[in-house]
């Protein structure tokens, strides 16, 4: 039984084909020899084992001249078990007595469908980037476009607008003196303001008295004077909000002098 089971596997070794890569082999080869035709009659043929009305390994794709098919190889195949049957008599008696079998001739097919399935989805992909490449540079063009220019006979014609009357003062003849500046009336009001806030402030109350040495001033007195403002118009309240403004700015540098001394008595 060794005996006959290794002349077996010699006689089976002589006519081993590995269909699946040459399936592979064949594919690369008619992939790059196939024109559009080509590739449409393969999809047709997709398209029909996809429907389940013939298996893979049924299809027969176009076939393209110095391009192997399967047909071919099967061929070498048999002229390869001829040449043995001439040539040993046992290996004749053996192939006789052996049944039909296309099981390897059936990877063929699939072997070859997955080269060239894989082929044509790369070649979709790269045609779809392509035009998506395409699509954005022309878009870009379109947006850099330059805005339409009117032409002029189409434009309405401009309304004349009429001119503008020119910016003119109108003097205001006021009751009071040449010279006297009528927003400075209350900066002796101001200066007592701020005297009287200082006092508040050193705790005193009341200013120093001036020596007797010095003679007395006359007290201040307030000559009115009729202008022509309208009704209810106080000038001397027409500088209050600057008024407002010093006294703010005088306390704030009243209490950063205060905090600049403590810092100093600390330091000290």
């Amino acid at each position: 039984m060794a005996r006959v089971w290794e002349q077996e596997k010699e006689f089976r070794a002589l006519i081993a084909m590995d269909w699946e890569q040459l399936g592979y082999e064949d594919a690369a080869a008619w992939v790059l020899a196939a024109s559009w035709d080509d590739w449409y009659d393969l999809l047709n043929w997709i398209e029909c084992a996809k429907s389940g009305k013939i298996q893979e390994w049924q299809i027969f794709p176009p076939v393209i001249d110095g391009v192997n098919t399967i047909g071919d190889r099967r061929g070498e195949l048999y002229d390869r078990i001829r040449m043995m049957e001439q040539q040993d008599p046992d290996f004749r008696r053996w192939h006789l007595r052996q049944p039909f079998d296309r099981a390897g001739e059936r990877e063929y097919m699939p072997a070859w469908l997955a080269y060239a399935t894989a082929v044509w989805e790369l070649a979709q992909q790269r045609r779809t980037e392509y035009y998506d490449q395409l699509e954005a540079e022309r878009a870009t063009a379109r947006r850099n476009r330059p805005q339409p220019e009117v032409p002029a006979h189409l434009l309405p014609e401009p309304k004349a607008q009429p001119d503008k009357p020119r910016f003119r003062v109108i003097p205001h003849n006021s009751g009071f003196a040449p010279g006297v500046d009528e927003m400075q009336l209350n900066r002796l009001n101001s200066q007592l303001e701020e005297e009287e806030l200082l006092a508040k402030l050193t705790g005193s109350g009341t200013t120093e008295p001036e020596p007797e040495s010095q003679p007395e001033k006359p007290p201040f007195r307030v000559v009115p004077n009729h202008s022509k403002l309208a009704p209810g118009v106080e000038s001397m309240n027409l500088n209050h909000l600057a008024a407002e403004l010093d006294d703010e700015l005088f306390l704030a540098k009243m209490e950063r002098d205060r905090a600049r001394e403590r810092e100093q008595e600390k330091s000290q």
